[in-house]
């Protein structure tokens, strides 16, 4: 799948899911603005009360640390205590 997300300052990346394994709920997917490439691996794990979520970034440095506080956000209202 591609297509592109946007954030809520308006700002739009293209993006391309690589793999998805539903069986062991985790994905990869490239992310794209401008000249900056990402690739981000996540999964979701159960856990004994739920489940936890796991992320892994390979990219820029600079284009991680902006991406890093987003994603933390969007990961804690995927997964709650």
């Amino acid at each position: 799948m591609s297509g592109a997300v946007e954030s809520v300052a308006g700002i739009r990346a293209a993006f391309v899911v690589e793999a998805v394994d539903h069986d062991r709920r985790n994905w990869v997917w490239r992310v794209r603005l401008g000249p900056a490439r990402l690739r981000l691996h996540h999964e979701v794990c159960t856990h004994t009360r739920g489940s936890t979520t796991g992320l892994t970034m390979n990219g820029p440095r600079l284009a991680l640390l902006a991406y890093a506080p987003c994603a933390l956000l969007a990961l804690r209202r995927l997964v709650r205590p």
